[in-house]
């Protein structure tokens, strides 16, 4: 059986890792942030519905975060479970690379980002199937290939490599069932993240707000013992306020939160307060070029600040797990976006309904049944799982769920860091590669302007006649460099690492190989 060296890289974000196994040597090296959990056959940064000091998150479907398993000769790289995260892996000579953070993975490699590469379609290949999405990111003409897999293994033996689909199991099959799996399912996680002998406490925190899919998630949450819940106080619902309801404008769980339980801190931030702090804005690009969740910069700035891991459930995915609408994407782009970020900040993304939307004509087979009429408000916004769930926990009925809302900030047209700084290099690059002129630049604000002026209006109009067909959205100008802070974000943070000692083969953190009984 292959061993582990692990080498503690201060530079790197904290739960990120990169294992490099060598055909050559009896031994896989890991480079590794600080909070990630390592033992002598297996390491993990993240949570699963199994003991901890087992390390068996190989064998279940239900894992958020990712790690390895060494078997013997066998070795098993886990991703999540859900399409929050992604695994990427290359063959640099003859070494394999396999990392959680892109950035990371390159720093390793002379691999480099192909700028004028246009990786929209990388990025929307998994938008109708979760198993027919792009395996080969895009690089540079010359470079090794990188290749990602994402709610899959990836398992190495004997020089070669092979990608494993999670065990599938039949937990559920009407609402009591699904009720009673998914209780049983946050006590399992609950006693995983609480487990003695992990070397980094974990402290838990959900987001909240006046719509289903959070709320019902936070319920579960906060019955397992998680007592710290975000609110953004006011929706990014489009259009200025004097065109919206009071009811549109206002999205603070807080109520919803007190109805849940009494012995919760609540922490609140608004929409535009991401202004105040745009540090860590870089680590949104990585994982997602049109990010919108910039806007959720003060929720991970406060996890960061923490200086200690941390487990952040939200609900991302309820969208497509309850939605009836045949033109739902199954990719919520709100997961991927923090898929970089979150390892900065040290927090594990749960993001349980984006695991449960794979079971999601059961789920509508569900609300559809006799039982939970009681619980169907009728509307284009009617979710009668996550409103039983609410209603039979204390919540009353009126406090949430009557209007679709946003939760994320409409991106500058076209994407750019809100971050002065960070906007001045992102222009160098633009312009050193010929992706666009000065003059063009110049433009960038008016075309923002001009351009969410006209939506806006097209909003208002549609809103007026009344009609129930879906809103089309116009292509933004300026479209042909709108994914260039993805290969731009990619390799500025890659060149950073680069920089690191380490990189060039000099002792750096904290090389050790644990002993057997290690915890």
């Amino acid at each position: 059986m292959k061993q582990i060296h692990y080498e503690m890289i201060n530079i790197f974000p904290k739960l990120a890792w990169l294992a490099v196994v060598d055909k050559k040597q009896s031994f896989i090296t890991v480079y590794h942030g600080r909070y990630v959990e390592c033992r002598e056959n297996w390491f993990i940064e993240g949570i699963w519905d199994g003991p901890f000091d087992v390390g068996d998150f190989h064998e279940t479907d239900l894992v958020f975060g990712t790690g390895m398993k060494v078997l013997d000769e066998r070795i098993v790289f886990v991703s999540s479970s859900s399409t929050a995260d992604r695994l990427y892996y290359s063959f640099d000579q003859n070494r394999l690379l396999v990392s959680n953070s892109l950035p990371c993975l390159v720093s390793f490699t002379d691999i480099t980002m192909d700028p004028l590469l246009d990786y929209a379609g990388f990025f929307k290949s998994i938008e109708n199937n979760c198993q027919d999405y792009q395996k080969e990111l895009p690089v540079r003409s010359g470079c090794e290939k990188i290749l990602n897999i994402m709610g899959e293994n990836l398992v190495y033996l004997s020089g070669k490599q092979s990608v494993e689909a999670k065990p599938q199991k039949k937990h559920f099959s009407d609402f009591a069932s699904l009720n009673v799996f998914m209780a049983n399912v946050f006590l399992k996680f609950r006693n995983n993240w609480e487990c003695p002998s992990r070397r980094n406490k974990l402290s838990t925190f959900s987001t909240i707000s006046t719509g289903y899919d959070s709320a019902m998630v936070s319920c579960l949450a906060v019955k397992t013992g998680c007592n710290h819940l975000f609110t953004c106080v006011s929706s990014s619902e489009m259009g200025p306020k004097f065109i919206r309801s009071k009811r549109k404008i206002v999205d603070d769980g807080s109520d919803i939160a007190r109805y849940i339980s009494k012995a919760i801190s609540i922490i609140k931030f608004d929409q535009h307060d991401f202004k105040k702090d745009l540090a860590n804005e870089i680590y949104l690009f990585p994982g997602m070029p049109n990010t919108r969740l910039t806007n959720f910069l003060p929720m991970i700035n406060y996890l960061d600040r923490l200086n200690k891991p941390s487990i952040l459930f939200t609900g991302i995915g309820g969208d497509y797990a309850w939605g009836s609408d045949p033109n739902d994407s199954y990719y919520d782009y709100g997961a991927i976006s923090l898929s970089e970020i979150r390892l900065h900040a040290g927090f594990i993304h749960c993001c349980f309904l984006s695991w449960l939307k794979k079971y999601r004509f059961l789920l509508l087979e569900i609300s559809n049944s006799e039982e939970m009429k009681r619980w169907s408000i009728g509307g284009l916004y009617n979710r009668p799982i996550p409103r039983r769930i609410l209603e039979e926990s204390g919540v009353p009925r009126e406090a949430f769920g009557y209007v679709k809302k946003g939760g994320w900030k409409f991106w500058l047209i076209p994407n750019r860091p809100y971050d002065p700084r960070l906007r001045k290099e992102y222009y160098r690059y633009l312009t050193k590669n010929n992706l666009c002129t000065r003059q063009e630049i110049f433009f960038f604000p008016i075309a923002s302007v001009v351009f969410w002026t006209f939506m806006i209006m097209k909003a208002l109009l549609w809103r007026l006649k009344g009609s129930k067909s879906k809103f089309e959205y116009i292509k933004p100008p300026f479209s042909s460099i709108s994914h260039s802070t993805f290969p731009w974000a990619v390799q500025a943070i890659a060149d950073q690492y680069r920089e690191n000692e380490v990189f060039r083969r000099n002792t750096f953190g904290s090389r050790r190989r644990l002993p057997a009984d290690a915890p």
